[in-house]
């Protein structure tokens, strides 16, 4: 979902990003819609465009222009543990000040960034660019190769290389540790394990879905740890005030019923008729 930002006048004169065309420059802006609030966002190709350009068709294609600002270290592009890609804009903080930031989702996954995403050596030759007509054959083209390379990334891992399995819940050993050490308030194992049957009806989006619900069960219980035990709610009061009550009304019926049967007062049970407790 696009998001409302600002865009800083620097943003026109930045010689990096006047030095690529102008479709890629103006995806450089329109990435900073489309990512979150901490500057991630899903590398789709195909999301992409659907987002920022949904009534036209840009002169050079999305996944050649997100390697030019890979290039140029604008943003950075890698892997998820599910075979997405995803993206990152390097410097979004200097760009944008969010009030009130939501939490990332992405941020949470344990992504393999591409080494292509460090700085590069200078070089006076800028990237190549595509005349427009070549752009929409070649965007059909490297959709089609970068579907394949997710389907045989997600198919890459073997079953016996996961170090947690529960239903749909699959996690190497590498994200298993990573979530670990991230979620440092819960037992992250069990948590899974109770969580199994929620997963399975997320679908392929159980990943992040899980990765959201335990960040978010992590804050609680840390929250939790700083502010004291949990307030006894009133339902549970109201039902303490009744058994301590009915405990009561339980000891007198015995004691009348005791005085009743002469145990009480030496055998003798005295009892006085209202006018005699005048006298």
């Amino acid at each position: 979902m696009a998001r409302i930002r600002t865009v800083k006048p620097e943003m026109w004169k930045h010689e990096q990003l006047s030095a690529l065309p102008e479709a890629t420059h103006m995806l450089a802006v329109a990435l900073l819609n489309y990512a979150d609030d901490h500057g991630y966002f899903n590398a789709n190709p195909a999301l992409i465009r659907g987002e920022l350009f949904p009534i036209r068709e840009p002169s050079v294609s999305i996944p050649e222009s997100l390697r030019s600002l890979q290039t140029i270290n604008y943003i950075r592009l890698g892997t998820g543990p599910d075979g997405r890609r995803y993206g990152h804009i390097v410097h979004f903080s200097e760009h944008q000040r969010v009030s009130h930031p939501t939490d990332s989702k992405i941020s949470v996954i344990a992504i393999t960034w591409d080494d292509s995403g460090k700085i590069p050596e200078p070089s006076e030759n800028p990237p190549e660019t595509f005349r427009p007509e070549q752009g929409r054959e070649r965007n059909r083209e490297e959709d089609k190769e970068r579907d394949k390379k997710e389907e045989d990334t997600a198919n890459a891992v073997s079953p016996s290389k996961y170090a947690f399995e529960s239903g749909c819940i699959r996690l190497t050993a590498k994200d298993l540790s990573k979530w670990e050490a991230a979620f440092t308030a819960l037992d992250v194992r069990a948590e899974l394990i109770g969580m199994t049957e929620w997963a399975d009806q997320q679908g392929p989006k159980w990943f992040h879905a899980v990765a959201g619900l335990l960040a978010k069960r992590n804050r609680n219980a840390k929250l939790q740890v700083a502010t004291g035990p949990p307030i006894v709610p009133a339902q549970t009061i109201k039902d303490l005030h009744r058994q301590k009550w009915e405990t009561m009304r339980a000891a007198l019926k015995e004691s009348i019923n005791r005085d009743r049967e002469g145990k009480g007062d030496g055998g003798q049970v005295v009892r006085l008729l209202p006018d005699q407790r005048s006298g």
